[in-house]
């Protein structure tokens, strides 16, 4: 949301820096864009630098009203440089956790920003109607919403959920799983040939993927387990409801799998008993 907002605002104007940065690469950073906004996200480690506190604090106050000063000496080298652009500093953790940052926030304004699950649910909401895109690839709305759905209920459950949750876990494990899917249904089809078939053995159901990654834990699931589990899950859609369409409905909103799949589960539960 926040890259959002500065393209819609500064458009080429701001400058991205997320996952590493050693103090020196703030330092030459800034001196190489000194009037541009640079926007550094979620790089805890920097933040705990002596040396990169000090170039921030240097970067984000001045010396009596003067300019925004930034020097930088060694045995080989001088640097010196003025600072007029701006610093925006996204972090999971307060800036005066890290001791020395919080001479950097006092020169800043910082801003506890935590939404409610309602506000989260809302945000979400807004991108499934108009589709949502991942990675190059798309989720129509329809999509989308089966995805938030399964979020939503979630959150009923008690888990916590943030926007990362659907946007960088719950979203790119069903693209994920759904090529995965394709893929499986080709299987069958070779299958149902007789001709040779690739094994599928590591694939996962994504709302399990999210579950385990969610609780923190690793969901490893068999080829047989995955059937197995299908297979149950076909006899309750089957019991649940009286007409076909109602069935498959039900086995789709479960599964995301379509109705030959139903079938082929259904048919191998009564070869083994279980229905």
């Amino acid at each position: 949301m926040i890259t959002d907002e500065l393209n819609a605002n500064l458009g080429d104007q701001w400058i991205h820096h997320n996952s590493h940065m050693t103090a020196a690469g703030l330092r030459d950073a800034l001196r190489d864009a000194p009037n541009r906004i640079h926007f550094l996200e979620d790089m805890e480690p920097l933040l705990r630098d002596r040396d990169a506190a000090g170039i921030l604090r240097s970067a984000c106050g001045s010396v009596k009203g003067g300019g925004r000063t930034i020097t930088s000496t060694t045995a080989r080298q001088q640097i010196r440089f003025d600072f007029t652009g701006g610093i925006i500093i996204a972090s999971n953790e307060s800036l005066s956790k890290h001791g020395i940052l919080g001479a950097v926030a006092s020169r800043m304004k910082p801003m506890h920003w935590m939404l409610s699950q309602d506000e989260i649910k809302a945000v979400i909401n807004d991108a499934v109607e108009k589709g949502i895109e991942c990675g190059g690839q798309r989720l129509d709305p329809k999509e989308a919403a089966h995805v938030r759905d399964f979020v939503f209920s979630l959150m009923d459950e008690g888990y916590e959920i943030d926007l990362r949750s659907f946007f960088d876990h719950a979203v790119p494990s069903y693209l994920h799983w759904k090529h995965e899917n394709g893929v499986c249904e080709l299987q069958q089809k070779l299958e149902r040939l007789n001709l040779p078939q690739q094994s599928d053995d590591k694939i996962v159901h994504w709302q399990d993927v999210v579950r385990s990654k969610l609780a923190g834990e690793a969901t490893v699931e068999s080829r047989d387990q995955r059937l197995a589990r299908e297979r149950a899950i076909a006899c309750d859609c089957h019991k649940a409801a009286e007409s076909i369409a109602d069935r498959l409905r039900l086995w789709e909103e479960k599964t995301g799998y379509k109705k030959q799949a139903f079938y082929n589960r259904i048919k191998e539960a009564k070869a083994s008993g279980l229905f």
